[in-house]
């Protein structure tokens, strides 16, 4: 799911200084084709991403960014819990502490 995909690379994002596409490719079993539309899908949203090539280019959120900054609606928050709820549905253990995480930042907002 797109929006799965979308969680996790900004979780990625906000654990490391930096990513490269070509790890976000291996990761996600995807395109840099479709890894470059998250980012932009990302950034559409306003998250602050910023990106520099070459070989120590990469993907990183900007300095500063935190998550309780995102100005997010109940209704989305919501979305995205169904989706973190429908997706623990799955045998992906990874889905617990995701859920967790969002949890703790939902109650903190």
């Amino acid at each position: 799911m797109k929006i799965d995909r979308l969680l996790e690379i900004l979780i990625l994002l906000m654990n490391r200084k930096q990513v490269q596409a070509k790890d976000l490719v291996t990761y996600f079993a995807v395109s840099v084709r479709t890894i470059y539309r998250d980012i932009e899908t990302l950034s559409l949203a306003g998250i602050p991403i910023e990106m520099t090539r070459g070989r120590r280019g990469g993907i990183r959120l900007m300095q500063g960014f935190s998550l309780s900054r995102i100005p997010i609606t109940t209704k989305e928050k919501d979305v995205l819990q169904l989706a973190l709820q429908n997706l623990s549905t799955t045998n992906f253990p990874e889905v617990a502490p995701l859920m967790e995480k969002f949890q703790a930042l939902w109650d903190a907002v």
